[in-house]
């Protein structure tokens, strides 16, 4: 049992790792952005959720301050 969960511990860490490159790769992508979010539901983003307002947000700025 241990075991399995310390290597979902170590999967877990790779997919954060992964998720925190594709967000910064689509930071730095305006066009991708403006996709990302206009279609955030439709990708699985639960509408009205925290991660919605934060695609929603215009600033940058905004979104670093709101996490």
């Amino acid at each position: 049992m241990r075991k399995r969960a310390a290597g979902s511990k170590g999967a877990c860490g790779r997919i954060e790792g992964w998720m925190k490159a594709l967000a910064g790769a689509i930071k730095r992508d305006p066009q991708m952005e403006s996709a990302m979010r206009a279609r955030s539901c439709k990708l699985g983003i639960e509408c009205g959720s925290r991660l919605d307002r934060l695609t929603q947000e215009k600033s940058i700025e905004r979104r670093s301050t709101a996490a």
